[in-house]
């Protein structure tokens, strides 16, 4: 080890005075949470900038900047779009030997290789640092899905992991069981959506626990389920031998019914080759016959009618159980929606958790980008959607005025807006006491009473965007469209002090 150092110190003395140069950067991978801001550490030998300094950070193709330093400045130009105002250098270190790079608000598509190239005159040197991303999920719910023989079926769920968790099941007994992972694919986000089930027959505990876990980030998440007894099925003998009793008895009146009418068949039959009516006893006869005709079409129509009657309603039945059916399935698709305010325009008011927005009663100084709403009181969220389905809850209150819905990414942002789906906003919205529709029509809603929660589905591959009450499931609106680029949820609270509030989505038990 002595000769390695001392061979070490004669390389840094000769770049030194030859003006060589070499990067270094970590060699255990760096580890950061969805969200948060890293440092991808790299640093110049000797420490102090070479002549005429370029720094490029870069990933696999040298010529798509993540970061580019040139000729004495930042070079934003040249930088992919997917980190523009997401990443600076540490320029008062450069004197150092500091050339790492800061980089904001990480996402999963972050995650991978990123290599530090450092250019002077015809000298070039080059280190990679390698970035690993990680997120712990929602809190896991555990509920009984079904049965399974004479067992129960219990499944475990949980939104926006990454990378794909690992799930343990655990037994009262802090036995360890083998449950049925559920295969998942990352969502439009590259988060995972965790989902196991495990088959549990009764026993004297009933005491269930579900963990995931996140083996990058060393962390997880737990939940627990008591099961009554009461639960399971149970098969009485007593009720099983009533049952082959009934069967047996209902099939032996079915015998003696079919021969007593056989019987009374041949005796009519034999009674009317005896009979010699009269031409008045024929005429009784055949009115006889014609009313109890009427009458049998009588009972036949009043049959039709409860027999359409009961079809009616069981058609009742089985569209509310198809609407509960697909409402569950939307729930399922609920995700994680957060306020950008790089996008929010200077008279909104947007929480620290990005959560909630609401006019802030005065121009706020803000910096200018692109992305920012110039004129109008609109906000975006942070991340868009480019495939799948995803459901999403705000809490409207009390407020009379508010819009909400999606818009395209390359929506007009800057000067008068007008808000229709023909440029890019799919939106409701309320003014006063009136919901309507942002379409070139207005289309007014009619509601049944005033909704103070609304669900707004997302289905990307269909060109669906629904919008319903929350409080009560009824559908408000749906447009049919077709989408090409990223769509991101919306919000305007207009000039109301009432907030707008992301809530999260509970599932039905």
């Amino acid at each position: 080890m002595k000769w390695k150092s001392f061979i070490l110190i004669l390389l840094l003395q000769a770049s030194v005075t030859s003006g060589k140069f070499i990067v270094t950067t970590p060699r255990e991978p760096i580890v950061a949470t969805v969200g948060s801001d890293v440092v991808l550490d790299c640093q110049l030998i000797p420490a102090e900038p070479p002549e005429a300094m370029e720094v490029r950070w870069f990933r696999s193709d040298w010529s798509s900047a993540v970061h580019l330093y040139s000729k004495g400045k930042d070079q934003p130009d040249s930088q992919i779009s997917n980190y523009f105002g997401r990443t600076e250098l540490f320029h008062g270190l450069f004197a150092n030997g500091n050339v790492s790079l800061l980089l904001k608000k990480v996402t999963v598509k972050d995650d991978g290789i990123y290599t530090c190239f450092v250019v002077s005159k015809a000298l070039d040197a080059e280190g990679k640092v390698e970035l690993k991303v990680g997120k712990v999920g929602l809190e896991p719910v555990m509920k009984m899905s079904g049965y399974q023989g004479n067992g129960i079926k219990l499944t475990c769920v949980s939104d926006d992991w990454y990378p794909e968790p690992h799930i343990e099941w655990q037994s009262g007994k802090t036995e360890m069981l083998t449950g049925t992972l559920e295969k998942s694919t990352p969502d439009s986000r590259g988060l995972f959506k965790a989902e196991s089930s495990l088959d549990v027959p009764n026993d004297s505990v009933n005491r269930y626990r579900c963990i995931i876990i996140n083996t990058r980030l060393k962390r997880q998440l737990e939940t627990n389920l008591q099961i009554s007894g009461d639960f399971f099925p149970t098969v009485s003998g007593w009720l099983v031998a009533f049952w082959m009793i009934f069967v047996v008895l209902l099939g032996g009146i079915g015998v003696a019914l079919f021969f007593y009418w056989k019987q009374r068949k041949q005796d009519m039959l034999v009674r009317m080759l005896n009979m010699r009516p009269t031409i008045a006893e024929y005429e009784g006869l055949t009115k006889k016959i014609i009313q109890e005709q009427a009458g049998a079409e009588k009972e036949k129509k009043k049959l039709l009618i409860q027999m359409e009657n009961e079809k009616l309603a069981a058609k009742s039945e089985y569209d509310k159980l198809l609407h509960a059916i697909e409402w569950d399935k939307m729930l399922r698709c609920a995700v994680s929606v957060q306020l950008d305010p790089d996008t929010a325009n200077g008279n909104l008011d947007v929480s620290v958790d990005q959560t909630t927005v609401k006019d802030g009663g005065g121009w706020r100084n803000v910096t200018e980008n692109p992305k920012r709403f110039e004129r109008f009181p609109f906000v975006t969220a942070t991340e868009g959607f480019h495939a799948g389905k995803h459901y999403w809850e705000v809490d409207v209150g009390t407020s009379c005025n508010w819009d909400l819905g999606v818009a395209k990414e390359s929506v007009q942002r800057k000067g008068r807006i007008t808000l229709t789906d023909e440029n890019g906003y799919w939106v409701i919205g309320r003014y006063w006491e009136k919901y309507e529709v942002k379409n070139s029509a207005k289309t007014e809603i009619q509601l049944s009473e005033e909704p103070t929660k609304i669900g707004i589905f997302l289905n990307y591959d269909e060109g669906i965007v629904s919008f319903h009450n929350a409080n009560t499931k009824d559908l408000l609106y749906k447009f049919q469209t077709k989408f090409t680029e990223d769509i991101f949820p919306f919000f305007c609270p207009w000039r109301s002090q009432e907030p707008l509030k992301i809530t999260p989505v509970t599932l039905e038990e």
